[in-house]
């Protein structure tokens, strides 16, 4: 395989190489250049190459981005999830401390209902 050639072509830098594969960047340029390398680097070069981890988990999902990238991104979509979590449940706390009347049942906000299930859902699965 010309190593060379294949991170090229998936405009992958030596950095981006070495972000992802744990090896230092003189350590890839010289299997690129020389072919020194040893067979455990050349697997690890030629599954990043093929866009995947040994596990099937997609280690570049464009050209452009590293794994530490791509996990930054997953992190901050999932931050966004935890904080709209914690408005409906902020809401909920906020209803149900605030006007409990006892001639009729408060409705429950569509958001805390399905809340509420999800916390079900997992519990079960504990």
């Amino acid at each position: 395989m010309d190593f060379k050639a294949a991170r090229e072509t998936r405009e992958l830098t030596l950095k981006q190489v070495s972000e992802i594969a744990g090896y230092s960047i003189a350590t890839i340029n010289a299997l690129e250049l020389e072919g020194r390398g040893s067979d455990r680097l050349k697997e690890k070069l030629q599954e990043i190459y093929q866009l995947r981890d040994s596990g099937g988990m997609v280690l570049c999902e464009t050209a452009q981005e590293t794994e530490l990238e791509i996990w930054r991104r997953r992190a901050k979509t999932a931050e966004k999830k935890l904080s709209d979590l914690r408005d409906v449940l902020r809401e909920a706390l906020a209803n149900s401390a605030g006007g409990s009347s006892a001639s009729s049942e408060p409705e429950e906000n569509p958001r805390v209902v399905g809340l509420k299930k999800f916390g079900e859902e997992h519990a079960r699965h504990r």
